[in-house]
């Protein structure tokens, strides 16, 4: 399957109406990947092993607990069925398209 077929098995089921619940978890996962982006741009330009002086927490230590929350998110977005589950097939397929344009 390409990346289009992918996406479009997430699509279709578009008919159903979102609910508060869903809002609020669509809310959480938009936050709490802006925060992964904060974590990810201060790794780059300041370094990996780099202490916050604020938090005296390490940028990668501070990017684990990022990606954490966003994969504890991903997961409530799934029980309220604010996203289609992402099961392995569908993880191994992302993968493999990540891996068909890049060096990873």
């Amino acid at each position: 399957m390409n990346g289009k077929q992918d996406s479009d098995e997430f699509m279709q089921d578009n008919s159903i109406e979102t609910t508060k619940l869903q809002q609020e978890a669509l809310d959480i996962l938009i936050e709490d990947c802006a925060e992964v982006i904060q974590a990810i741009s201060k790794f780059k330009r300041f370094g990996d092993d780099t202490i916050n002086s604020e938090t005296n927490v390490s940028n990668k230590k501070a990017l684990t607990k990022e990606l954490a929350d966003l994969a504890a998110v991903l997961r409530l977005a799934e029980q309220c069925n604010a996203i289609v589950p992402l099961g392995e097939e569908v993880i191994v397929r992302a993968t493999a398209r990540k891996r068909s344009y890049s060096s990873l």
